[in-house]
């Protein structure tokens, strides 16, 4: 008799420890969906910014860029970059980018593209944009809870990716 009790007992707790499990699992899903659905409204707004805390070289240099100000932000129709370079550059063009050494960009996008990727739950953004001295490519592949990797590709730099987080871009207010 206290066998069939002891039995019982255990699965009675398998039984709730797996319905437990269970709903933990959707609940995961659930969150991931929410954040997802988020992420497309910030993109479909065009209001959007990027911070990179990594910079990837060619040739597997990993720099960390926490503490560095940088950043994409997209506003509709136009690009404002501000971000490290670390790479090569060829062509012979004097300067980085006007002097800054760095990607800098305050202009118009071109050619975007964007790609919501709902199986996957991803979002790919394309767009072109340059500085007085070079066109540059962007690459953005937003991940669940913003995580974000961006390819810059370059008519004069070797190419260099970031890895860092995005979020909807907050408007300061101007005070009156």
């Amino acid at each position: 008799m206290k066998n069939k009790r002891l039995i019982l007992i255990i699965i009675v707790f398998c039984s709730f420890n797996g319905l437990f499990a269970q709903s933990k699992k959707e609940e995961k899903k659930a969150k991931k969906e929410k954040e997802y659905q988020e992420m497309v409204k910030w993109v479909e707004s065009k209001k959007l910014e990027f911070e990179a805390t990594w910079a990837n070289a060619q040739g597997g240099a990993r720099i960390n860029l926490i503490g560095n100000p940088n950043h994409i932000r997209i506003k509709g129709d136009s690009a404002f970059v501000y971000l490290p370079y670390f790479g090569v550059r060829t062509g012979g063009v004097a300067g980085y980018g006007g002097g800054e050494g760095g990607i800098k960009i305050e202009n118009k996008i071109e050619n975007l593209k964007i790609e919501f990727e709902d199986k996957k739950q991803r979002v790919k953004i394309h767009f072109r944009s340059s500085d007085i001295i070079e066109r540059h490519d962007f690459y953005m592949t937003l991940y669940g809870g913003g995580n974000t990797n961006v390819n810059v590709t370059s008519s004069s730099r070797s190419t260099i990716s970031y890895d860092g987080t995005t979020r909807v871009l907050v408007e300061e207010k101007k005070e009156e």
